[in-house]
């Protein structure tokens, strides 16, 4: 047991020497010098799901056991596509591997036989694997165990084996090498199944021609993929061929010098497991998204990265047909009988508006997929309208059934219609039906058709009755105002107290006797900012606060002296006047001199106007009065006469309406003996004590 002991340690200080960086384990997708190879035909006979398998292995051969989805793409036919499911088998299809023995006379034969049922313990597949063993000679190498999976027969065999049997002279085990590389080419198993050759024994014949055997076994070992792993009783023996071969080929040389036996575990992790990890294959699937029938070019790439090799390309066909619709519902010919109930104005009401309509889709190529747009179209005598558009996301149904509502449908008696379907499959393979051609029929019994005579009836006297009502009122308001013809055209005259509210009231909303085409005049502001403010209208309002004045001057939480309402501008027939209107009492300067509150001040073109104190936050402009053509309408001059004060208690603004002197029905008044009969409150109570032209009116009708 110290022996074994010793044995194992040996060997695993030099295979970590000689094979550092080379540790079996999981090999990164990104590794440089990976390789794919599609095993196998493609399978496509659940197309337009199309799967197939491959390997994926590093410089060493060792196979990549961490690739993902990400990893893979597909090109089909130069188009690059996703897969929809990637798996791993570690197992994959097996390894087709050879084993040498030598049986030469300074071979340890029980250490060689224990190795190889080791390997079947813990490296091996049962029922996967290939094995071959050949046994190498003086003269002569000779296959002992043809290929087989099955492990009872290989270890039947290596159990059969006897030390008696050993040579008395060294082997040729470099032709043995040679003679299992050309069994290996001469099964053509390219990528389906990885290769390797295990040779395990003692001595061989070295002579000249050692050196040209070399060379042709890595040679043909790296065309064909094919490690080669060496286990060798180095007795007197030199090694330098066999690490050189090993090299090459990708695989190892181990030397031991003790005896082993199956229960010694010193190679299983850096020999054994190395060898099982050329196993693993990939099972990828994907989903062609082309409608071209005939044979279609695919390649598996890794991480995106162009074919490098003919083994990551192949080929599959696949044809064709456009999805078949057959229309079940309704039947060519058919009549669809609807009978009305009773009649709801407008229009009559059936016993049935549903038209059922039934199709089914197949796939005559054998291929189910999904028919991404449906369309069902009627046909009626006015063109062609969609009833339904389905848009599925899954493989179609056996049939598919849905209705047209056809309760617009009026015409009584036979009504001609038509429906078709449309399919589109996922492809873009598209089917029509034939139209199908039935008819609608509405009946009306006689019982309902009276029913509806009564209903018109009905309508109509209504409307003979509001026609009637209308008339009268047409009729009386034309007498109306024939009687009273002078009198309401003279209350609403410009002259008139009707006339002049309304134009007062315009004037106060609007401002002036209304807005001109072009500027009568303009404020060039020189501060708080230096803009130009035109002036279209014959009364405006200057000050700081935008509800109350048509021009404003800073904003109307900021800090300064002008008012909400601080002054205003009035054209009358003798010019321009500003009169300043400030509650708080605050100055309004014309050129540089106050004027009095609540006062005319005549203006002239030029003149500089500030509101407010300087030193506190003024505005400061220039008047200037523009020429017009236009004709100006001047009110009366009593119109603009300056109230000195204006409050109401509850707060809230109104518009303010002055009358001129009154010298209707025969009275005179002065303004101030108006002012003190209305206040200006009173003035839009609803009554009044006086009349003017328009309760007279009223007045004569009452009377009359």
């Amino acid at each position: 047991m110290k022996k074994i002991a010793k044995a194992s340690l040996v060997v695993i200080i030099l295979f970590n020497m000689l094979f550092a960086g080379m540790a079996a384990g999981t090999v990164s997708a990104q590794a440089g010098n990976n390789t794919i190879c599609i095993q196998g035909a493609v399978e496509s006979s659940n197309f337009p799901d199309v799967s197939l398998d491959f390997r994926a292995s590093d410089a060493n051969y060792l196979a990549l056991r961490d690739l993902t989805q990400d990893n893979i793409t597909i090109q089909e036919q130069g188009q690059i596509l996703s897969p929809t499911r990637l798996n791993f088998d570690p197992q994959g299809n097996g390894i087709n591997l050879y084993f040498i023995l030598d049986r030469g006379a300074s071979t340890d034969i029980e250490s060689t036989k224990a190795m190889v049922l080791r390997f079947l313990d813990v490296a091996g597949v049962d029922g996967l694997d290939r094995v071959t063993i050949i046994l190498s000679g003086a003269s002569t190498t000779d296959v002992r165990l043809k290929t087989t999976t099955d492990f009872s027969k290989v270890r039947a065999y290596v159990n059969s084996i006897s030390s008696d049997g050993k040579l008395r002279t060294p082997t040729k085990n470099l032709d043995a090498i040679i003679s299992a590389l050309n069994l290996i080419r001469g099964e053509n198993l390219g990528c389906s199944m990885p290769s390797a050759i295990f040779m395990l024994g003692g001595p061989t014949v070295w002579n000249n021609s050692n050196n040209d055997k070399t060379n042709s076994i890595m040679s043909t070992a790296v065309t064909n993929g094919v490690p080669i792993f060496f286990l060798h009783s180095n007795k007197n023996d030199p090694t330098d061929y066999y690490s050189k071969i090993a090299n090459a080929s990708r695989g190892a040389y181990i030397s031991f010098t003790e005896s082993l036996n199956s229960n010694s575990s010193a190679l299983d992790d850096p020999l054994f497991n190395r060898i099982a990890q050329l196993r693993g294959d990939y099972s990828v699937t994907y989903h062609s998204t082309s409608g071209v029938s005939g044979q279609r070019d695919v390649s598996i790439l890794l991480n995106n990265a162009s074919p490098s090799s003919d083994t990551q390309k192949s080929t599959y066909s696949v044809e064709l047909a456009a999805p078949k619709v057959t229309l079940v519902s309704p039947v060519e010919g058919s009549d669809l009988l609807r009978t009305a109930t009773t009649y709801g104005d407008p229009k009559f009401i059936y016993d049935t508006d549903i038209v059922p309509i039934e199709f089914k889709i197949e796939w005559p190529d054998g291929f189910d997929r999904v028919p991404s747009t449906i369309r069902v179209i009627g046909t009626t005598s006015t063109g062609d309208q969609t009833i339904q558009e389905i848009n599925e996301t899954e493989f179609s149904r056996s049939s598919y059934q849905l209705s047209w509502n056809v309760n617009s449908l009026t015409s009584e008696g036979a009504n001609p219609f038509g429906v078709r379907v449309e399919v589109t499959d996922e492809l873009g393979l598209q089917s029509v039906t034939t139209p199908s051609h039935f008819t609608v029929t509405n009946l009306i019994p006689p019982s309902v058709a009276e029913q509806t005579t009564e209903v018109i009836k009905e309508n109509l006297q209504i409307t003979q009755y509001m026609v009637y009502v209308l008339a009268g009122i047409i009729v009386l308001a034309i007498a109306l105002i024939a009687i009273f013809w002078k009198k309401i055209k003279q209350a609403f005259s410009s002259g008139g107290s009707i006339g002049r509210a309304i134009e007062t009231v315009r004037k106060t909303i609007v401002g002036g006797t209304g807005r001109r085409k072009n500027p009568i005049a303009r404020l060039e502001v020189i501060r708080p900012t230096v803009e130009v403010k035109s002036i279209f209208t014959e009364s405006v309002k200057l000050g700081r606060d935008p509800n109350v004045s048509d021009y404003t001057f800073y904003s109307l939480n900021s800090d300064c002296s002008v008012s909400g309402e601080h002054a205003m501008l009035v054209k009358k027939r003798d010019g321009w006047k500003i009169i300043a209107t400030s509650q708080s009492g605050s100055p309004v300067f014309v050129d540089e001199v106050r004027i009095d509150m609540h006062q005319e001040v005549p203006l002239y073109n030029g003149q500089l106007i500030e509101l407010g104190y300087q030193d506190l936050g003024s505005a400061l402009f220039r008047f200037v009065e523009v020429e017009s053509t236009e004709t100006f309408e001047f009110a009366a001059e009593s119109e603009f006469t300056p109230e000195t004060q204006v409050q109401f208690d509850d707060g809230y603004r109104r518009t303010q309406v002055n009358y001129p002197v009154i010298e209707e029905m025969g009275e005179s008044q002065t303004q101030a003996d108006f002012d003190q009969q209305y206040s200006s409150q009173d003035f839009f109570t609803s009554t009044s004590k006086t009349d003017d032209d328009f309760d007279s009116l009223f007045d004569t009708l009452r009377d009359n």
